[in-house]
């Protein structure tokens, strides 16, 4: 048992050694990305003043986001949140060359405008390339490498962390069950020396956060790894039927502002969602547009599918519409980031990914402390030859 313990050891110790600096950029940012939308709110806010004041026709809106960026940079994207006193968001981006090895050699451009829907007024004019979450989830993401390069590095690096919390919980586990307790609690004492606090805080700490753990690397190596991922949503969506919510169809009509009238009715039928997005992406030959309602957890969204001549919805996809595989992949984002629990599983997801970055610091200074404290031998040969120089020695006395 205790030679076997001696290999575990060893294989955790390498496991950690391998994965302990992406594990630690990975829990880091993960706790900032468990809050990345109330911190961004917090930190960027652009508050405006509603006043009882009438909104401008969406229409309008565009038109005026349209002017202030070149012919060349379309619309692709308009964020609307569901309050009052926060300016609407239009997005422009396209997609690069993809030549160099960066995630900002992914696009060409990425900008966005920040306009109040009372007045028409940019409010800001940002390079949402380098906007600091941006950063941030692309850290998380893949390590600031284009996603061809640093997601499989990430995939590793999390499956390495995986491994590792499995053989640690092998190790930790007492040999007498008996002991057990004793390993869930901290006992120190004003005299507990410092070496015995950091082993502590790697074992008990890394324990009450295994399970949390471990589905934050399965939830994560669904992304890290796109064939496990596709292959899981197949075979789900293999065994299921999609089904779409259908509406009387369309007329083809051309409106005056068909983004309002589709905004209108998303409000209306919706109008408990955090926000509503429009991908102008989207638009397919026949016409057709998709809009996004959003809330807080994603396995609520409803998709919208509506005419962008006339604006008129024809069918939309709600949770229970979408096929087994669709409402896998919802889940595993709203596990991965914690709003499956709300306000509690951010919280959870926040406390395990910073123990999570704290287990590579505590395991590197255990291994240090402890490989510190041995005595460095002399080899045998030298020994025994110093042996026979005292014996000598003693000889001639």
């Amino acid at each position: 048992m205790a030679r076997s313990k001696k290999n575990w050891r060893k294989i955790h110790l390498w496991l950690g050694v391998i994965s302990s600096p992406i594990v630690f950029i990975l829990g880091i940012t993960g706790c900032i990305l468990a809050f990345d939308e109330e911190l961004e709110a917090h930190f960027n806010r652009r508050s405006i003043d509603s006043g009882g004041k009438t909104e401008m026709p969406l229409g309008q809106l565009i038109q005026t986001a349209q002017a202030t960026w070149t012919k060349e940079k379309k619309i692709t994207v308009i964020e609307i949140p569901n309050v009052a006193d926060r300016p609407w968001r239009f997005r422009s981006f396209q997609e690069g060359d993809n030549s160099g090895i960066w995630y900002w050699n992914e696009k060409a451009y990425y900008e966005s405008l920040f306009v109040n829907p009372y007045t028409a007024q940019v409010i800001a004019h940002e390079n949402s390339e380098f906007d600091f979450f941006r950063i941030v989830l692309y850290l998380h993401w893949s390590l600031l490498f284009k996603t061809s390069i640093g997601q499989p590095i990430v995939g590793v690096a999390t499956l390495l962390y995986f491994l590792s919390l499995i053989t640690g919980i092998y190790l930790w586990w007492p040999n007498n069950k008996k002991n057990v307790n004793k390993r869930l609690r901290f006992k120190w004492k004003a005299s507990t020396g410092i070496k015995r606090k950091i082993y502590d805080l790697h074992n008990i700490l890394g324990f009450y956060i295994l399970s949390i753990g471990i589905l934050l690397a399965l939830t994560g190596m669904v992304w890290a790894f796109p064939s496990v991922g596709a292959l899981i949503q197949n075979g789900l969506d293999a065994q299921s039927v999609k089904k779409t919510a259908s509406i009387d169809k369309p007329r083809v009509e051309q409106a005056t502002d068909p983004y309002g009238k589709i905004l209108e009715y998303m409000r209306k039928n919706y109008p408990n969602a955090s926000g509503y997005i429009f991908y102008n992406t989207t638009i397919t030959s026949d016409h057709r547009i998709s809009a996004l309602v959003r809330y807080e957890k994603a396995f609520k969204d409803v998709i919208v599918l509506a005419d962008i001549r006339s604006g008129e919805v024809h069918s939309t996809i709600g949770f229970n519409d979408k096929t087994a595989g669709q409402q896998f992949r919802e889940w595993n984002y709203d596990i991965h980031v914690g709003r499956a629990l709300g306000i509690w599983g951010k919280m959870l997801v926040f406390i395990a990914s910073l123990v999570s970055a704290s287990l590579p610091l505590t395991g590197m200074l255990i291994w240090f402390n402890r490989d510190k404290g041995k005595t460095i031998r002399r080899p045998f040969y030298r020994r025994k030859k110093r042996a026979s120089l005292n014996a000598g020695t003693r000889g001639e006395k």
